[in-house]
């Protein structure tokens, strides 16, 4: 079951998929949070967290809102981060130097550019 929860949308199509249980939930950074101040989402037990766009996410200002979302989950979390870039601002975001991080790199390679994706496993 796949539920997407953004802006724009019924907050009432929102949470009635959410009391129905999802297995996969898209959503933006903002909606994410309005979801967990409203405590109608709970993260604390996730077990994957995808970031697309992570480069654009920053650049736009949502740094913060990342950083919140990524707070409110368990550290045993497996972490997929795409990015078309990877500025120095991501590889803080992720902790890009810790043991059991891989970094694949490959696609389509824009001049002067390299796409990358961060892929972040459990420590343990």
């Amino acid at each position: 079951k796949v539920l997407p929860i953004y802006g724009g949308q019924s907050y009432g199509v929102q949470l009635a998929g959410l009391r129905r249980g999802a297995q996969v939930i898209v959503g933006t950074p903002g909606r994410v949070i309005d979801h967990l101040d409203r405590k109608t989402l709970d993260i604390s037990n996730l077990e994957f967290l995808v970031l697309d766009e992570a480069d654009e996410m920053l650049t736009m200002g949502f740094a913060e809102d990342v950083e919140r979302i990524l707070a409110e989950t368990p550290d045993s979390k497996q972490v997929a981060l795409f990015s078309a870039t990877m500025p120095s601002a991501i590889r803080r975001l992720v902790h890009d130097d810790r043991p059991g991080r891989h970094r694949l790199r490959g696609g389509y390679r824009p001049p002067g550019r390299s796409p990358e994706c961060v892929v972040g496993f459990p420590d343990h």
